[in-house]
Formats: C-alpha cells, structure tokens, sequence
C-alpha cells in the first residue's frame, strides 16, 4: 500500500528506500463497494484502485465480441491440455 501512496517502500530486512513509480491495473467480477460496505474488503485499498473505473459486460451478453477463431483455439488448447492431464 505504501508503495502505491508514497511511491516508495522499503524491503524487509533492508536498509534504504527505494522510490517506484507503480501502476495496478485490477479486474474482478465482483461489486467491490458493497464488499467494502460488508466488511468483505478493504476500504482504502478500494479507494485507492477505484481511480477509473470501466464497467465492461460478460461475453455472454457480448456474443459478437466472439469470433470463431477464438472459439478454434479455445478448443485446440483444451485438447492439448486434457492429452497432457491424462
């Protein structure tokens, strides 16, 4: 947390400080500010991720966004693992 409001931190067991320049880019599907509201996650955590917020739907009320080659591979690369699991 320090490093994303201070822009530095300092390692364990160190001696000096080193300064950062850091980014957090955070998905989930969940509705973090009634999990906030519940106790279920922190507050200032949320306040300091929910700087942009994009709301973007699930691919299932996107069926366009899905285009048969992605659906190939999807399934090529469920073969190759379900061959290697057995």
């Amino acid at each position: 947390m320090r490093a994303v409001q201070e822009k530095e931190f300092d390692c364990v067991g160190g001696t000096t400080t080193i300064k950062v320049d850091v980014r957090i880019l955070a998905a989930t599907n969940r509705k973090l500010k009634q999990s906030v509201m519940e106790g279920g996650f922190r507050e200032d955590l949320f306040f300091r991720l929910n700087v942009i917020n994009i709301v973007i739907p699930p691919l299932r009320e996107r069926r366009e966004d899905i285009v048969p080659e992605d659906i190939e591979i999807a399934t090529a690369k469920a073969v190759f693992l379900f061959i290697l699991w057995e």
